[in-house]
């Protein structure tokens, strides 16, 4: 796997180049023949340095996660239960095994500086029917707290800690839906883990001497599918995935959204949740995202002209969609100074929807 730089070739931009405060360094991850083969193990280290740096991560294209051939999957070692894991996903798994001669893994670690901001955007991972796939993700988002000190040394007034932003998308598609023979390919894979860990530290915190103090996450998302339990040995049959994640749901995708960069985007994720759900029920209205009253007139405006471009939206989807928004609270990284904070600047969005365009809209 590699980064692949891509830059704008059109003579407008060039000429506006100068004028731009806030360019992205865009980066497209690209594999050989795009996906993962049994066996395979990536690991992918990104560090997002420098005060104002912004770092756009896309992919080539869905990640495949291929299944075993048929000379392999008919070897001994293809077997669960004759060959223990070790990984830290696999093993929360206490009742079965997985065997590294079928699994794919991948892990990634990024760090962002203060005032950096990174956004991970892949498109989605696609495994196909028998495959194994574990993936790890851990970020680690620095913040400087700092004051205003006048002359005497005193400080004045506190401000707000600079910190690290955070979008990133963790994406899956339930199969080969468009292939020809794979039209009925739903969730059936063998086994599917992925696992998001989320660290806040202080910047001097991350040097060698301090590495142990950082040894809890403010935020942890793992989720474990087994298919190996059933017996779906045909892509058309009902696996336990697919079983939970209800018919016709074809895309599922968890969104990280942590530090400043983020809220704008966590705002917008909270409206379209309350729009989705007031569709179907009665919800509340005249609350903010922090749960704060909005009676003014200019709060009022931005609502109408926010309705209006959800309505747009809902208008452009191809089917049903399911949307939450979980904030979370922690101390870290001046969380806890409410003169600064009201908005969590730590939230994590879910979505299942029928088909991966409709997440691609929203």
């Amino acid at each position: 796997m590699r980064l692949v730089p891509s830059r704008r070739s059109h003579p407008k931009h060039h000429q506006k180049q100068q004028q731009r405060k806030h360019e992205a360094a865009l980066l497209h991850l690209s594999s050989y023949g795009g996906g993962l083969v049994p066996g395979d193990s990536l690991h992918l280290d990104i560090d997002v340095r420098g005060h104002g740096a912004v770092v756009c991560i896309l992919t080539q294209g869905g990640q495949r996660i291929y299944r075993p051939g048929e000379h392999f999957r008919k070897h001994d070692s293809f077997n669960y239960d004759k060959v223990a894991a070790t990984s830290p996903i696999a093993t929360e798994r206490r009742s079965e095994e997985v065997s590294f001669s079928k699994l794919c893994k991948s892990t990634i670690q990024c760090t962002i500086e203060p005032g950096c901001t990174l956004l991970y955007l892949p498109d989605p991972t696609v495994p196909y029917h028998q495959s194994s796939f574990q993936e790890r993700r851990e970020f680690t988002c620095q913040y400087s707290p700092k004051s205003d000190i006048n002359q005497n040394g005193n400080v004045e007034e506190e401000v707000m800690p600079l910190m690290g932003s955070i979008i990133s998308v963790d994406w899956y598609s339930s199969g080969r839906r468009f292939s020809t023979g794979m039209e009925e390919e739903r969730w059936a894979f063998d086994y599917l883990a992925t696992r998001t860990e989320l660290f806040v530290v202080e910047q001097d915190q991350t040097q060698p001497k301090a590495q142990a103090q950082r040894t809890r996450p403010v935020l942890i998302e793992s989720m474990i599918f087994d298919n190996k339990i059933s017996d779906a040995n045909h892509a058309s049959i009902r696996t336990p995935a697919a079983i939970a994640l209800g018919q016709n749901l074809d895309a599922m995708a968890t969104i990280l959204l942590h530090g400043p960069s983020s809220l704008p985007v966590a705002k917008r994720a909270k409206s379209l949740s309350r729009y989705l759900a007031g569709l179907c029920t009665r919800t509340r209205s005249g609350y903010s995202f922090d749960g704060q009253s909005e009676d003014d007139g200019d709060n009022i405006v931005e609502e109408v002209e926010e309705h209006d471009e959800l309505e747009k939206l809902i208008e452009a989807l191809g089917g049903k969609v399911l949307l939450s928004v979980t904030p979370i609270k922690h101390s870290k990284g001046g969380h806890q100074n409410q003169k600064f904070n009201k908005q969590p600047l730590t939230n994590m969005v879910r979505i299942l929807a029928e088909s991966n365009e409709d997440v691609y809209r929203i």
